[in-house]
């Protein structure tokens, strides 16, 4: 699945410039290419978790729109790769990238550009800003929250980021409304970004303790060996 939607990137970034097809074998390709993906998931959804497999079909449907629509090659590129982290994420694959915090600010940054182009109404580019944000940053924010004991406040951003948020712009709703949801997110993002960077300290308790027992097994090891 990720060898095919990963071509299909590709493949799509060659095909679509401004709304056109303008090489018709590339887009088919890469059509078929997401539609091999997909039917290979139905064989393996009912072995995933619910919630999960949940996302990865909502995520094919915003995908197909997307090449129904000739969308820019920047938003099939997210929405394909956020179907690549689900898969990664099922198989516990740990992004080794940027630090939580790099997370919190991108998310912030895409969020304010989104209210920005959704009161010009640039309503498609809101909308891939928003989502964007959700599968590109705050997933990889999960987790982390989750080993923070912050599942609660972890859920409630993503529905009003994943769910909330799209669906306001996909239904067209007022400026106003979809700015001020902007902001009640903004708000939760500063109380994630007091949360996080104690991850990285709790990881390095972690790593201190496992060095710690390290060096006491190999100090008991030597004891007996003089024994």
């Amino acid at each position: 699945m990720k060898v095919l939607l990963e071509t299909s990137i590709a493949e799509y970034g060659e095909a679509v410039s401004d709304g056109v097809i303008g090489e018709m074998a590339e887009f088919q390709d890469g059509s078929a290419f997401v539609w091999r993906s997909q039917q290979i998931f139905d064989t393996i959804k009912s072995d995933v978790d619910s919630e999960e497999a949940g996302e990865i079909e909502e995520l094919y449907v915003d995908l197909w729109n997307a090449y129904d629509a000739r969308a820019d090659p920047s938003q099939v590129e997210t929405l394909a790769g956020g179907i690549v982290h689900e898969i990664d994420e099922m198989l516990g694959v740990e992004d080794e990238g940027a630090n939580l915090l790099e997370y919190v600010e991108t998310i912030r940054e895409l969020l304010e550009q989104t209210k920005q182009e959704y009161s010009n109404g640039n309503t498609d580019l809101a909308l891939s800003l928003a989502t964007k944000a959700y599968l590109d940053n705050y997933e990889f924010l999960e987790g982390p929250l989750i080993e923070l004991d912050q599942r609660d406040l972890m859920e409630e951003v993503e529905i009003m980021l994943r769910e909330d948020l799209r669906n306001m712009i996909k239904n067209g709703e007022p400026s106003s409304k979809v700015s001020a949801h902007i902001d009640a997110i903004l708000e939760k993002m500063d109380t994630i970004a007091t949360v996080v960077p104690e991850f990285g300290t709790i990881a390095m308790m972690i790593l201190a303790v496992a060095i710690i027992s390290i060096v006491a097994v190999s100090a008991r090891s030597k004891i007996s060996l003089r024994v």
